[in-house]
């Protein structure tokens, strides 16, 4: 009976041990250690080596390994691993999604297959969008704008999978109204942006866009109505001999998961230290233009994750009924009968510590998932600024929180600018 006993304890300690050992973060500590410290490329490629054998985790493997050569400028290969993600996400959340989140009343959260937050399967196509459009070509609207229209398309699935309507992404649809300028489909582009001021009214930029447009299409009192709002007044010779300069600031590191504590096997997000917050574009000879949050993805993630808690609740309380009633089971295999207990007075005691043990052992094997996309920004940031045309130098100089220099820059030379056309670029800070 106690070698029966100790045998359980022991395979039990096993499989605990080896749970332990499969953490994603674990696992993949060099690559993310590589992302922070800048070195992209190999980031990237070390996410797609480590990728082999761990289809649990393989959407993360994609998602992480397509932002580390987003970040690295490869957007190619960064689209390639983007797509993998983005078809899983599908398969995952639209075909057999709700069937494995059943399952997970039975078992380990973490052993299932990751689905992805509703945030993150929507960054992706906003992701994919972004490295269409700085990659530029006669393609890039037209190829955004196809990822645009599948993350609406996610959004409508979501919003009654889900029963989540309120899901949009400001950062997105300003996105999309930027491919159809560039596209030349600016009555699309002003519906674009009108979502944008309705999602994000703090979202100054998108301000002059509206006004320019409604001008340009002939919607005199929408124009004028724009201007009385926001107090700013299109001066449409601007426009001459000139174009547009979007820069997207991706700001910061994204928050984690972890689990809230020992006893409560809940996810919780845990935000990261990082200290330039902010950014400011310049060029010579023209007044330098400030980035404003268009995403806020810490935001997002911790408000996605409370809104989800019902669920994960339920499932908990399912499993602490699921693991009581085990307890019970190898209590009562191991007490016998009468006549067992009467020829072995110290089942009653072994039986009382299988049950505890059984009890804490599935506990310790039942943490909460704490798996994310871990290498997106904390937020994506916009500034938008018209120039002459010609060839020139762009500076981003990022700033802390209070709005001072941190000293460090980006310098994009030779940045072409066409007459009424739009250029975009994007940096990444980790600092």
């Amino acid at each position: 009976m106690r070698q029966s006993l100790a045998s359980v304890i022991l395979l039990a300690a096993a499989a605990l041990t080896v749970a332990g050992c499969s953490d994603y973060k674990a696992r993949t500590a060099d690559a993310r250690q590589a992302f922070y410290s800048g070195d992209f490329e190999t980031a990237g490629k070390t996410y797609a080596q480590k990728r082999r054998g761990e289809d649990r985790d393989r959407l993360l493997y994609y998602l992480d390994a397509g932002m580390a050569f987003h970040a690295a400028g490869r957007r190619e290969l960064s689209n390639k691993y983007l797509v993998k993600a983005d078809d899983l996400i599908e398969e995952l959340n639209f075909s057999t999604g709700a069937g494995a989140q059943t399952a997970a009343v039975l078992t380990d959260d973490r052993a299932l297959p990751y689905v992805g937050e509703e945030f993150e399967a929507v960054l992706v196509n906003a992701v994919m969008a972004l490295n269409f459009l700085v990659a530029g070509g006669p393609r890039a609207p037209e190829n955004a704008l196809v990822e645009c229209r599948r993350l609406d398309w996610k959004l409508r699935e979501f919003a009654e999978l889900r029963k989540r309507p309120y899901l949009q992404n400001a950062f997105a649809r300003y996105l999309s109204g930027v491919a159809f300028e560039m596209d030349r489909e600016p009555n699309d582009a002003y519906i674009e942006y009108k979502l944008v001021h309705k999602l994000r009214p703090d979202f100054e930029p998108v301000r002059a866009d509206l006004v320019r447009l409604a001008w340009r299409l002939g919607f005199r009192d929408d124009a004028e109505a724009w201007e009385k709002k926001f107090g700013i007044k299109f001066d449409r010779a601007v426009e001459n001999g000139t174009g547009e300069v979007v820069l997207v600031y991706q700001c910061g590191r994204a928050p984690v998961k972890v689990q809230r504590d020992e006893l409560l096997d809940l996810p919780v997000y845990k935000k990261l230290d990082y200290i330039e917050r902010g950014a400011v574009l310049s060029a010579a000879g023209l007044p330098p233009v400030r980035t404003q949050t268009l995403e806020d993805v810490e935001a997002t993630a911790i408000k996605t994750l409370e809104d989800r808690m019902g669920p994960i609740l339920a499932r908990r309380a399912a499993k602490a009924a699921i693991k009581t009633a085990a307890a019970v089971g190898v209590h009562e295999a191991v007490k016998g009968s009468k006549k067992d207990r009467k020829e072995h007075p110290e089942r009653e005691a072994l039986a009382i510590q299988a049950a505890v043990v059984t009890f804490q052992l599935l506990n310790a094997l039942d943490q909460a998932d704490t798996r994310s996309w871990l290498t997106l920004p904390a937020s994506f940031q916009v500034a938008r600024m018209r120039l002459p045309v010609g060839a020139h130098t762009m500076v981003v100089e990022f700033q802390d929180a209070a709005g001072n220099p941190t000293g460090h820059r980006a310098e994009f030379a030779g940045v072409p600018v066409q007459p009424g056309r739009i250029t975009v670029l994007t940096v990444r800070s980790l600092r």
